[in-house]
């Protein structure tokens, strides 16, 4: 363990070897692990560890089981101070060190081909007599089951570690406001029935278009820590104006292909408990949060709901009601009912001049009320569910003007202009105490639907 510098940015290492013992854990090597989160605690600063390590040192009996305790306290301590971790596993990471401090950083990489796990592949394929998949306890399929953020081969991690130890514009230190000039509104002609067809369309641009034309130095993340990664939630981290922030989005495709792979934008319970772990990260580490909505809705499939599709909207929601950090939703295209307000109770709610925002989609309400899906233009006017709708209602704090897109410098155009509504509220909510901010948040949502005499004489 000691203090040192990944390209300038001083941080706390902690490195097991695993020549001596198997990287075994033992009182010592407990306590070292404790003293350099203390260190680390007492110069704020961020920890790395190099995991290498076939458990628990059975030879010390009960003192080292202890250890795994003793090590999850002590990163619990880094995550209540909003010092950044991020841990590697290496070959092999099993036992007592995989169940403790090893798998709860921040952010959770893998070197290719690692064997990673508690108990051995040879005592379960023993134990159980029974063929294990193919690949069972690699980095990949670590990766492909939700486990890790990524993997990172040793000659790239010193760039990788860098980019993600970078400091970004503290709170306190928001550059002051650059004069805020909204565009005109463009089509405030087009009939609801014509914002679905322009929303559903293939080539419109989505959540990953977005974040490569609006965010610097993005690193994407994966995977909800227990059974996979939803390719229909992206989220990771970057800096928008200099400004180091989280980013989670719905992403859909443009082909069929595309979309099969991401499952047509609709999020399972593991996309929702990604999104969750991601935006409790971003608490702890006082980074602001802007969302982008664009989904139909949930995955509405007897597995999600096998998996409790419910709570993992429900936990989603409380995620970002309770979160101290600044939160900015955008809706880029269509909103679809609690499966897209999973990542929308937001701060601010921002809304593409065409973009819709739905308790149910138009046929669903259709269906429902007339019997006729036939009957979407009918349901659309009654649903109140475009930006202009829901903007004399109070339920969005703004809408972006949108431009045809037709180049790739319309869609960099239109980038800029959301990434000027952004950084607007941003810098409104940044300089605020995060009790503030997370007291703004929940006092906007108990006061939507309550109507008064006062609120009526204003015309609200």
């Amino acid at each position: 363990t000691g203090i040192g510098k990944i390209k300038g940015i001083k941080c706390v290492l902690i490195v097991m070897e695993s020549e001596f013992r198997m990287g075994s854990m033992g009182t010592v090597v407990g306590q070292k692990i404790l003293e350099a989160v203390n260190r680390a605690l007492e110069e704020k600063l961020s920890v790395i560890s190099i995991i290498a390590s076939g458990g628990a040192r059975m030879q010390e009996g009960m003192y080292s089981l202890m250890q795994m305790s003793k090590t999850v306290s002590a990163f619990d301590d880094l995550k209540n101070a909003g010092l950044m971790t991020i841990n590697i596993l290496t070959n092999p990471t099993t036992g007592g060190v995989s169940a403790s401090f090893a798998v709860l950083s921040d952010i959770l990489l893998a070197e290719p081909k690692a064997i990673i796990g508690f108990a051995g592949k040879k005592v379960i394929a023993q134990t159980l007599k029974a063929d294990l998949p193919d690949g069972f306890q690699t980095a990949e399929f670590l990766k492909e089951h939700g486990h890790i953020d990524d993997i990172i081969g040793r000659e790239l991690q010193r760039d990788y570690l860098a980019r993600l130890l970078k400091k970004g514009a503290a709170a306190k230190e928001v550059s002051e406001q650059k004069e805020f000039k909204p565009l005109q509104l463009n089509t405030k002609n087009l009939q609801p029935i014509e914002k679905l067809e322009m929303v559903r369309r293939n080539d419109r641009l989505t959540t990953k278009d977005y974040i490569g034309f609006l965010v610097e130095d993005f690193v994407e993340l994966h995977g909800d820590r227990v059974t996979e990664d939803d390719k229909a939630i992206m989220a990771g981290i970057g800096y928008i104006d200099g400004i180091k922030a989280v980013f989670i989005g719905q992403q859909r495709g443009k082909n069929l292909d595309e979309n099969l792979y991401r499952n047509f934008g609709m999020v399972k319970p593991a996309g929702y408990r990604k999104a969750s772990r991601i935006i409790k990260m971003a608490d702890r580490l006082g980074l602001p949060v802007i969302t982008f909505i664009d989904t139909k809705g949930a995955d509405p499939t007897a597995d999600s709901e096998m998996q409790n599709q419910s709570e993992a909207i429900a936990n989603c929601i409380l995620t970002m009601i309770q979160s101290r950090v600044p939160n900015i939703s955008v809706v880029i295209g269509e909103g679809g009912s609690g499966g897209a307000l999973a990542i929308g109770t937001a701060n601010i709610i921002l809304m593409l001049e065409n973009a819709l925002f739905s308790v149910i989609s138009p046929e669903g309400a259709a269906s429902i009320l007339w019997k006729d899906s036939n009957k979407v233009e009918k349901a659309m006017k009654n649903l109140k569910i475009t930006a202009q709708d829901l903007e004399k209602m109070g339920i969005i704090d703004d809408i972006i003007p949108e431009l045809i897109i037709k180049s790739e410098e319309d869609a960099v155009r239109q980038s800029g202009i959301i990434k000027s509504y952004i950084l607007k509220y941003l810098r409104e909510l940044m300089p605020l105490e995060h009790e503030l901010i997370m007291e703004k948040r929940k006092n906007k949502y108990k006061n939507i639907g309550c109507f008064n005499k006062e609120e009526d004489k204003n015309g609200k």
